[in-house]
């Protein structure tokens, strides 16, 4: 079968090309990869843009979001006093002067001791002697008699104490003492206004055997911040 122009038309050939050339099969199939190719590449330029454009966003946003102040910082770090408790004038012992190698000067007195059951306590006051504020300092021992120890109970002996040794203790502050002012908090730091005095517990963290009596409760002063040679030095109770 012929067609009109005298041309044989073959199954071959169904598209013509810009000049009107006929184009194979193959060739119009490479075009078309070609141009998918090219819209994917177009595709894949305005993607990397708009990421490339929201990298910088994202990390100012970040930046703004970790730098910005809080509106709470000022007030979390301000200075702030402390909630102790006030406590009436307290019958002291001869008191003990000490100054620390920090360059703050102390005053320690015993107050009393006692028994919680078979474990043994003892409170103290401390003094800010300086005309500046002082950290607070708890360190007044506490001692028991040997004899009262039960066996295999850790407890340390210190030179210049005959007779006791210190076990295992902690200390509390229990309350500022005729009318003394709250202390002050600064960061991680309690701060002693001049002058003032604070009542302190000391208990020890194990009982002592059946029979131990008040009596066999003392109090030393002997830390390395206030004496070198860590020699004990008595903290009495009133007589």
């Amino acid at each position: 079968m012929t067609q009109q122009g005298g041309g044989r038309r073959s199954g071959n050939f169904r598209f013509e090309g810009p000049r009107g050339e006929r184009v194979p099969p193959s060739r119009r199939s490479h075009e078309r990869m070609q141009a998918r190719a090219e819209r994917r590449r177009k595709t894949n330029r305005r993607v990397m843009t708009f990421a490339f454009g929201a990298v910088p966003l994202a990390v100012a946003l970040i930046a703004v979001l970790v730098f910005w102040p809080s509106g709470d910082d000022s007030a979390r770090n301000a200075p702030r006093s402390a909630p102790v408790s006030p406590v009436a004038d307290v019958k002291a012992g001869e008191p003990l002067r000490a100054g620390s190698t920090d360059g703050f000067d102390y005053q320690f007195a015993g107050v009393r001791a006692g028994l919680s059951g078979q474990v043994p306590w003892a409170e103290y006051t401390v003094t800010n002697m300086g005309s500046d504020e002082a950290l607070l300092a708890m360190p007044v021992d506490l001692f028991v008699a040997t004899r009262v120890l039960p066996k295999g109970t850790p407890c340390n002996l210190t030179e210049g104490v005959r007779g006791a040794c210190s076990p295992r203790n902690k200390a509390k502050l229990i309350g500022a003492v005729g009318g003394s002012p709250q202390l002050r908090k600064e960061g991680a730091d309690w701060y002693m206004p001049p002058g003032s005095s604070y009542l302190v517990r000391v208990t020890a963290a194990v009982p002592m055997k059946q029979g131990v009596a008040a009596e066999d409760v003392s109090l030393w002063l002997w830390a390395s911040r206030f004496y070198r040679d860590r020699v004990g030095h008595p903290v009495p109770f009133p007589k």
